[in-house]
């Protein structure tokens, strides 16, 4: 036998491996949680800090999915301090969505870019930042904040950390918010419960941290109202909490 040949026949099958390696390596997706830490235009990148405290740099194209309250979207402003989660897969990031509380208040003011509110479950105003990319909505058109109706209810989600509004809603005059949109709500297992600050495994990965205190409704699987001292570490819950006190309205015991 020829010698090239008799070296190619080995050859083969360790090329062919190798590339089935590669394309499965290729295919393989990678999901992310953390808080954007800083945005670099030129590159088309975000630098990610992730739920396991690492930092690392996530790149976009035009075929990432950006995705806002389960909606796709032409772009996002990647400011600090937003929470998303990231698909990557291989270089670039295949999808991005982005993680917004949400929070019902009475309009009390608007002055230049700054919207202030009464929360429900909250006794404290508390100020919303619109921007150039924040969308302002009443009766389904969109509109300056200053035409806002002082009195009326508005939706607004928001950036938890800078507190900038990605969408605020005037509600209709008649609209009466709900016991399940008093706040934003968080779900997972308890692992530790001190000095009136409870912390929760969720689901995700990153702790939440949560403030309780006599005025929290607390309540048993089977519907029974329960006190501060049966919560306890193990216990899966479903917590509602207002997200500018951290102060837990509801909590919910799943399990024991």
């Amino acid at each position: 036998m020829n010698k090239i040949f008799k070296y190619s026949f080995y050859l083969i099958p360790i090329i062919v491996v190798i590339l089935v390696m590669t394309s499965c390596k290729s295919d393989q997706s990678i999901s992310l949680q953390g808080i954007i830490q800083g945005e670099n235009p030129d590159k088309k990148s975000f630098t990610l800090k992730t739920s396991d405290d690492k930092t690392i740099e996530i790149l976009v194209d035009t075929q990432t999915r950006l995705d806002i309250k389960n909606t796709e979207v032409d772009s996002i402003n990647f400011e600090p301090g937003l929470s998303v989660n990231v698909e990557i897969d291989g270089k670039y990031a295949k999808l991005v969505e982005v993680n917004l509380a949400k929070i019902y208040g009475i309009i009390m003011k608007v002055e230049y870019s700054d919207l202030t509110l009464q929360p429900y479950g909250s006794s404290q105003q508390i100020e919303i930042h619109a921007r150039l990319f924040s969308k302002i909505l009443k009766a389904g058109s969109t509109l300056p904040l200053n035409l806002l109706t002082m009195g009326r209810i508005a939706e607004v989600y928001f950036n938890p950390v800078t507190k900038t509004a990605f969408q605020i809603s005037e509600m209709p005059e008649d609209y009466v918010v709900g016991e399940v949109e008093e706040g934003s709500r968080t779900a997972g297992i308890i692992s530790k419960l001190e000095d009136g600050k409870l912390t929760i495994n969720t689901a995700g990965g990153i702790p939440a941290e949560i403030m309780v205190d006599l005025t929290t409704a607390i309540i048993k699987a089977d519907g029974s109202k329960a006190t501060l001292e049966e919560l306890k570490p193990g216990q899966r819950i479903n917590a509602v909490f207002n997200p500018f006190t951290t102060l837990a309205i509801k909590i919910e015991i799943v399990e024991n």
